[in-house]
């Protein structure tokens, strides 16, 4: 049987995992991405990301970490280097938040090992944090973080050298739907393909628009600030394990171990600035950044609460916070990752193969099928869970 030609739309890190995964399972893939290859328009750039399994999102999604962990270990076996470092996870709120709560549901559901820490064990992994009086500390050893650029160029690599292409600076403006195969507009070409991966992170609306398909729930974006901080020890900054915290107020902060000498990462999950399109964005000082500071200055006192240099993502919220993968109604033949909502890049080689599936006519596993579509078509369409 001939390998089918599959047209991947997005070079982030969904649709770099689904080349990869393609790839690996003999499909010719030709990955469309609209901007130049390494570019900071989307959600798949800077240094790191959190990784986590105990999910205070919900604990249907421990058993998807589970396969999402087993890929991570894979792809570093492949390229022989390391993406995850599991330098343990600290996580802190008061005893009812959101994230406390949430931890300890999902430990208990599924069996995770989680450590509750004393005052002096939060000081020894966190040594800049001073956590207020009365919150709950919880340790994951599992947990770390992902070295985020050098995964998605993990997964580029691994695809190319499977016998994918990626076209950069190469946007795809139109598709032909015919019996029989499709033919797809990008750039000067013109390819006929077997099959469409849609992976478009916050440009979801507009390439939606732009190939004549629906998409399968109004997705919204959000320009994000992420800032850095020099600590008052350096021996702390570098010393820190990774730290999600939730406050008084409901937000959750995030933040990483100075691991290149650019300072501490702080960041903050909810929020940020609304945008009609991601061509939008501002990249200005924001009252987001506001709260980072007030953070910063309030509860992680180890640093100096200046910034030292800010950057600027953008998140792509579905309109639940959960994840939608599936196939376009319009035809089966495409397939889509859209909505990942700020927490999709730990599920990257998941994500990647259940893609694959979704182009090679398989179905979503049993414990994926939250993630369909079809939740979106009963008269009462989900709200956040």
């Amino acid at each position: 049987m001939t390998a089918p030609i599959v047209a991947i739309v997005g070079a982030g890190i969904a649709g770099s995992a689904a080349a990869y995964a393609l790839s690996q399972r003999g499909a010719r893939v030709h990955v469309f991405e609209k901007f130049a290859r390494g570019h900071a328009e989307g959600a798949s750039h800077g240094p790191t990301r959190l990784i986590r399994r105990a999910y205070f999102e919900h604990p249907d999604y421990v058993p998807l970490l589970d396969r999402a962990y087993a890929g991570w270990d894979a792809l570093e076996d492949a390229c022989s280097d390391i993406v995850f470092r599991r330098t343990g996870l600290m996580e802190a709120g008061p005893a009812e938040s959101v994230l406390v709560s949430g931890i300890l549901r999902a430990a208990k559901d599924y069996n995770l090992p989680l450590t509750e820490l004393s005052p002096a064990d939060v000081k020894a992994k966190t040594p800049f944090l001073n956590l207020k009086s009365g919150w709950v500390a919880l340790f994951e050893e599992d947990g770390g973080y992902l070295l985020a650029e050098k995964a998605l160029t993990a997964f580029q690599l691994g695809a190319a050298a499977a016998g994918a292409h990626f076209h950069w600076s190469t946007p795809v403006k139109g598709l032909h739907r015919q019996a029989g195969a499709m033919t797809i507009n990008a750039g000067a070409m013109r390819l006929s393909v077997d099959r469409i991966v849609i992976a478009p992170g916050p440009w979801s609306n507009s390439i939606f628009a732009d190939l004549e398909l629906n998409a399968p729930a109004p997705i919204k974006c959000a320009e994000k600030a992420h800032c850095w901080f020099a600590a008052k020890s350096l021996a702390d900054s570098r010393a820190s394990a990774p730290f999600g915290v939730e406050d008084e107020t409901g937000q959750m902060y995030y933040g990483f171990p100075d691991i290149d000498g650019a300072g501490v990462k702080i960041g903050a999950h909810y929020g940020g600035a609304d945008l009609n399109e991601p061509s939008d964005r501002a990249r200005a000082f924001s009252s987001e950044e506001n709260d980072i500071v007030t953070f910063a200055r309030d509860i992680a006192t180890g640093l100096d609460a200046a910034v030292l240099s800010r950057a600027y993502c953008l998140y792509e919220r579905s309109p639940d916070g959960d994840f939608i993968i599936d196939r376009a109604q319009e035809d089966e033949r495409i397939s889509y990752a859209v909505g990942l909502s700020g927490h999709g890049f730990k599920f990257a080689p998941l994500i990647g193969q259940l893609l694959a599936d979704l182009a090679t006519d398989a179905t979503l596993p049993p414990e994926a099928k939250f993630l369909s579509a079809a939740r979106f078509l009963s008269p009462t369409p989900p709200t956040a869970r």
